[in-house]
């Protein structure tokens, strides 16, 4: 588990953004190594922008190494093989990008080079990395600092490698500003690869934000021809409000099954991280301590209200596809309800297991002693009534 060092002090939504990462690279090396012999990496908005440790273990290019040089090694001993990592480090400002050039620089068991220009611009040169060698797959992390300079009809090319998996840090704060300001339809076509405006029509608040996040993920899928793209969500440190939306897209139930897995995990970890920055921020005001635990002191429903409505929304949305399909792939009921932040298995297979009693819904393709369906081996039919 990445550690909660003194570097992100007050900025602990980056130590979430880290987190995921860092949990999603540590177990996505060794399942690649199994199948392929080479990584390419490409971090598209490197930095260092707010890098306190001078060995930048807290910046994501800093952290994706550490994770694949763990994954080489669990490789080479689970596997007898070398498995080989390439990066490519991409930052525009001139003084951030010398800085990641003498990093990338000093690797000597990571092939690894920085590139002093913007994200867009580096696409055909990109696109000629990540094709060599032929044994490789690549993974796409986008991390910018507000909504600009990754259009999508731009980066296409990029989601559309047919060996790769992509990141998006979807800057949630600045989109909601874009959405207020902005009323050029072609500012809206860069962003979301169409013109949308018309699906905020009537929307406000959270509502206007999410059906954002949704249309944008939408754009995702279908631009990169993904099988699943979902989203972890980031809240600012001391205030109720997401900062970001992390997501993310794979044309693999194994790569849904590990992300959902540490967006599961990311949940516990965010109340802890939150409840720390209050109490220092709290402390800091009154310069008095506590005895008890800031997990005590500083209890957050904003997590747990959104949690119940997705859940909601997931619920509903899984019950129309049964009723509407009559019979369906499991694999794909599982997608849908995990495309949900905040969603997980084991809501799903709770459902199941209540719509089984009421008579509902049968599993045909169960057999044995098996009690929950499973991917890739079962179906779900739904019973109309009467």
């Amino acid at each position: 588990m990445l550690p909660l060092t003194p570097w992100y002090d007050g900025r602990e939504q980056s130590y979430l953004k880290h987190y995921v990462l860092s949990e999603y690279l540590l177990r996505f090396g060794p399942i690649i190594g199994s199948q392929w012999r080479t990584i390419n990496y490409i971090d598209s908005f490197a930095g260092p922008w707010e890098h306190r440790d001078a060995e930048y273990r807290d910046t994501s290019f800093g952290i994706a190494v550490e994770c694949f040089r763990e994954a080489r090694a669990r490789v080479r001993e689970m596997f007898g093989r070398d498995l080989r990592v390439r990066c490519r480090f991409l930052e525009k400002g001139k003084s951030a990008f010398e800085k990641l050039d003498v990093y990338a620089q000093s690797l000597s068991d990571i092939e690894a080079r920085a590139l002093n220009t913007e994200f867009e611009a580096a696409v055909p040169n990109l696109l000629a990395f990540a094709s060599e060698p032929r044994n490789a797959f690549t993974f796409l992390f986008v991390d910018p600092k507000g909504w600009s300079g990754f259009s999508m009809d731009v980066i296409a090319p990029i989601l559309q490698l047919p060996s790769s998996e992509v990141l998006i840090n979807f800057m949630t704060g600045h989109v909601r500003r874009f959405l207020e300001d902005e009323k050029s339809a072609t500012s809206f076509v860069r962003l979301f690869g169409r013109d949308i405006r018309d699906e905020f029509a009537g929307l406000t608040g959270d509502a206007r934000e999410e059906r954002a996040i949704r249309e944008y993920m939408r754009s995702v899928k279908r631009t990169g021809r993904f099988l699943y793209v979902g989203s972890a969500i980031v809240f600012k440190p001391e205030i109720e409000t997401p900062h970001f939306h992390l997501m993310y897209g794979t044309r693999d139930n194994k790569g849904v099954k590990v992300f959902k897995e540490v967006e599961e995990k990311l949940f516990g970890v965010t109340r802890e991280v939150r409840a720390v920055a209050k109490e220092r921020r709290r402390v800091a005001q009154t310069s008095q301590a506590s005895m008890f635990a800031p997990s005590d002191m500083h209890k957050s429903t904003a997590l747990d209200e959104r949690r119940s409505r997705y859940l909601r929304m997931a619920k509903a949305r899984v019950e129309q596809r049964l009723v509407h399909s009559s019979r369906i792939e499991y694999d794909k009921v599982w997608r849908i309800a995990l495309a949900y932040p905040l969603v997980w298995e084991s809501d799903l297979k709770t459902w199941i297991a209540e719509w089984k009693a009421a008579g509902q819904l049968r599993i045909p393709t169960l057999t044995g002693r098996r009690s929950v369906p499973q991917l890739e081996r079962d179906v779900l039919e739904w019973i109309a009534p009467g």
